[in-house]
């Protein structure tokens, strides 16, 4: 096992990272003025209806503290805000182990101050006012977080006390990782958070192979900064686990050569790297050798988004990119979709061909 390092002393260089708002374009619902105060450890229950589809509590808080705050519901999809005294919203969560839970996990306060958490649901912050009343438990409290650093593990355990852990680790754009979590003990659940002010989506997966681990990845990270890896149980099982973040190389492609891939259960995304020079002319084609309907998406070698296209044949995209930049590009290829059956699985052929350019 290697080590990992305790966040004492490392808190101001944390700080500095992530003192960054996050603001998202369905979090400009206005929130309330506070119904009541909640404070680290403190567990409070309330209810939404008609006459109040979203309620606010408020804390205090210092610049460097770290929080999680957590809102479970019976059989309501639930939203939760944290804003700022001004009402601005720094952070917020839709689903985390459930449907029915929202998380905000270890979240770094920029500024010393009063800060609001708002409960809603889901269908209030979208437009809708619910028309019947919902009971919610919201907790807040001060989480022990851990630095791991890419090739990481650790081994740790969970506990109906503290039924979810936090890990913080610093990714470079460009950087192509795989995060996994394992266990005996129970249904695991692995989310990493973007980093504060970043418009990067969540990775979340609770369901790889067979059993009851996890694994996030192939990712490529897009923006740089200090993420949240966030351990869990589907509806707060717990038990011991391992956890592993490691940066894996992408597959490398030849200019003119097929190499042949395959979409599976456990791996709908497969990521390739190929030089080319600037002024030339590529086309990028993947082809299904099955019925899977696939796409393709064109990175730079910093993360930074290039192109995309998921139906220039049928099932078979094709990307035609003028290299504006020398260099490492970065190819993604994917199945389309969420959900899938066998029918979406099966074989594909990728391959780059170089022109000379218009």
């Amino acid at each position: 096992m290697k080590p990992v390092v305790k966040l004492i002393g490392l808190l101001l260089t944390i700080f500095a990272l992530t003192a960054v708002t996050v603001v998202f374009a369905q979090d400009d619902v206005k929130i309330p003025e506070a119904v009541d105060t909640i404070a680290t450890g403190d567990e409070i229950t309330g209810e939404l209806d008609e006459d109040n589809p979203i309620v606010a509590y408020s804390f205090e808080g210092a610049a460097g503290d770290i929080v999680s705050i957590s809102l479970e519901f019976e059989d309501t999809d639930g939203y939760l805000l944290l804003a700022d005294a001004n009402g601005d919203v720094v952070a917020s969560n839709d689903d985390a182990a459930s449907i029915y839970s929202s998380r905000i996990p270890a979240f770094v306060l920029p500024e010393d101050g009063t800060y609001l958490i708002g409960v809603s649901t889901y269908s209030y912050v979208r437009g809708d006012i619910p028309e019947e009343t919902a009971e919610f438990t919201l907790s807040l409290t001060a989480p022990e977080v851990v630095i791991l650093e890419i090739g990481g593990e650790v081994e740790d355990e969970t506990s109906e006390d503290a039924p979810q852990a936090y890990y913080f680790v610093e990714l470079e754009a460009g950087q192509l990782i795989v995060a996994s979590l394992q266990s005996d003990d129970f249904d695991t659940v692995l989310t990493i958070d973007p980093a504060a002010g970043q418009d990067t989506f969540q990775m979340y997966n609770d369901d790889f192979g067979d059993g009851t681990n996890s694994q996030v990845g192939p990712e490529l990270i897009t923006e740089s900064g200090l993420y949240t890896i966030t351990v869990a149980g589907y509806f707060d099982d717990t038990g011991s686990y391992s956890l592993q973040i490691a940066e894996v190389e992408p597959i490398p492609l030849t200019a003119g050569e097929a190499a042949r891939g395959e979409i599976t259960q456990d791996a709908t995304e497969h990521y390739y790297s190929f030089e080319a020079e600037e002024g030339q002319t590529l086309t990028i084609a993947a082809e299904a050798l099955g019925s899977t309907d696939l796409m393709l998406t064109l990175f730079s070698a910093d993360g930074e988004w290039l192109d995309y296209n998921d139906d220039s044949d049928e099932l078979n995209p094709a990307i035609e990119y003028d290299v504006t930049e020398s260099g490492t590009h970065l190819i993604l290829v994917s199945a389309l979709g969420f959900f899938f059956d066998d029918s979406d699985l099966g074989e594909f052929d990728i391959s780059v061909t170089v022109g000379s350019g218009k």
